[in-house]
């Protein structure tokens, strides 16, 4: 998926790619010239039922991101798996709150409602806006609404 700084397309804010890992698929995310910056993954063990994902910014941050309502997590676990429900969109709101050693430094929030919404909340200075850009998009893109 690329991200651009604009709808005329003609600046790449970042771009992001799969690649196998482990139990599933890391996500690395590069600037416009190539250059990887960072990284994230679902972390497949701890998201049995409360999705976790883990976000990777080399040098400094190792940020580890879950969906705060364990009773909508539970809810997003169970519409997987209900027979024609991947036909009706998720439209309840859900929210992850991404921390490094407890320290709450980052959030993502899909807003209520038919149309996709969400809110990035960047509590870090010394995060990268791009990385959390991009993955918030991938949240939008890889998670089962």
């Amino acid at each position: 998926m690329t991200v651009y700084t604009d709808a005329s397309r003609k600046s790449v804010l970042a771009a992001f790619k799969g690649r196998d890992h482990e139990v599933g698929y890391m996500y690395d995310v590069r600037d416009a010239s190539g250059q990887s910056f960072g990284s994230f993954y679902e972390d497949a063990g701890a998201s049995f039922l409360r999705r976790t994902w883990q976000v990777r910014q080399p040098g400094t941050m190792k940020l580890t991101g879950r969906e705060r309502s364990r009773a909508v997590a539970f809810v997003r676990f169970v519409w997987e798996f209900v027979p024609y429900l991947e036909y009706v969109p998720f439209i309840w709101p859900y929210s992850f709150k991404y921390t490094e050693s407890g320290k709450p430094l980052m959030t993502v929030t899909k807003k209520l409602g038919l149309h996709t919404r969400y809110v990035l909340e960047i509590l870090a200075p010394d995060i990268d806006r791009r990385l959390a850009i991009a993955h918030t998009l991938a949240l939008d893109a890889l998670e089962v609404d």
